[in-house]
């Protein structure tokens, strides 16, 4: 029987990157921010312009670099592990070679979360180039020529438009404040990898309980330092970062429930696990009924109805149907055992 060809799934992405990449290009480049009133005296937007403590350029590497790197270990440990929970992928070819399942999780895990990222900025820059919200330097990066001419130091609360800055690059930046960009791209990577260490960091492993929060932390510490650097350089006002936090974490948990597989793979994971816990409680409860069957006959029929092997508590942590408990005759069940009582719990 001939594989699936998933040439033409693959084009699609493909296309799909390219014309989000053009929006995300013409949103940055070709569109200017909206032109906001300017207030003559704001000790808000007074700050003085500082050099950033992490660039542009330091973000898109990070974006880049980081969250890749991490699926990749992810998954590369779980191939070498010999782990059978893996995403629901099957066998298909590419341009006539048989694609790995190792590769294909790598393709679904690390391009929807590009796909996701690149989404996250795109609604970003709408909300920048939309609002135009003046950064807390604006008047020290303007440097405006005309401010003393238009404004009126007799009147309080005055709000000017016509400002002509001497720094025409500066004052496009200076009014895209709201919302950060930084703290969106950073949150979203520490919620991706929060669902995404959780669901697929998962083999077993006496350290994982310590290693996995202790990463998943790091990168949303990451983040909050971000968010915080970004009000202590003066690019931002607090509630620039808030949202972009916000915007990040939506976009993230939206890419992770309803764009990637990984939530599959988490429930494929428990299914599993509860499936050889159930195994390993019957088969305990097998043996003791064996055992239990062995004693005299005397000392059999002396006793009533024997309890459940198995406690309530284990029965429920391990996924046995609580309505068909079997339960003690002295807590007025009836004389079989067998007691509906899903309505009491």
């Amino acid at each position: 029987m001939a594989l699936p060809r998933v040439e033409n799934t693959v084009v699609l992405h493909l296309i799909f990157v390219v014309a989000l990449g053009f929006a995300l290009f013409a949103c940055r480049v070709l569109i200017e921010p909206t032109k906001a009133w300017v207030p003559c005296s704001d000790p808000t937007i007074s700050f003085p312009f500082k050099p950033e403590t992490i660039s542009t350029t330091h973000i898109i590497a990070y974006i880049c670099l980081f969250p890749p790197l991490v699926i990749l270990i992810i998954e590369f440990l779980r191939w070498r592990l010999d782990e059978t929970d893996w995403f629901p992928v099957g066998a298909c070819t590419l341009f006539g070679l048989r694609v790995p399942k190792l590769v294909q999780c790598l393709y679904l895990s690390i391009g929807n979360f590009l796909y996701g990222s690149a989404l996250t900025m795109i609604t970003v820059e709408f909300g920048k180039k939309t609002v135009g919200r003046l950064r807390p330097h604006f008047f020290e990066a303007c440097k405006a020529t005309n401010l003393q001419e238009i404004c009126d130091p007799s009147r309080l609360n005055q709000f000017v438009y016509d400002v002509k800055c001497s720094n025409l690059k500066n004052e496009i930046t200076a009014r895209e404040s709201f919302p950060s960009a930084h703290s969106a791209a950073t949150f979203y990577i520490a919620v991706f990898l929060l669902f995404y260490l959780q669901s697929r960091m998962s083999w077993p492993s006496n350290l994982l309980p310590i290693l996995r929060p202790t990463v998943q932390m790091i990168f949303v510490q990451i983040a909050f330092v971000v968010g915080l650097t970004r009000v202590r350089d003066h690019y931002h006002h607090y509630s620039d970062v808030a949202v972009g936090a916000l915007i990040g974490t939506i976009c993230a948990i939206i890419t992770v429930f309803y764009m990637s597989p990984l939530m599959g793979s988490c429930s494929t994971c428990r299914t599993r696990t509860r499936s050889r816990v159930l195994g390993s409680a019957t088969a305990a409860a097998s043996d003791q009924s064996s055992v239990s069957s062995e004693a005299p006959s005397s000392h059999a029929a002396s006793k009533k109805e024997p309890h459940s092997e198995m406690s309530f508590e284990a029965r429920h942590s391990t996924g046995l149907d609580v309505r068909t408990l079997r339960l003690p005759s002295r807590l007025g069940m009836d004389p079989g055992g067998r007691k509906d009582i899903s309505n009491a719990c």
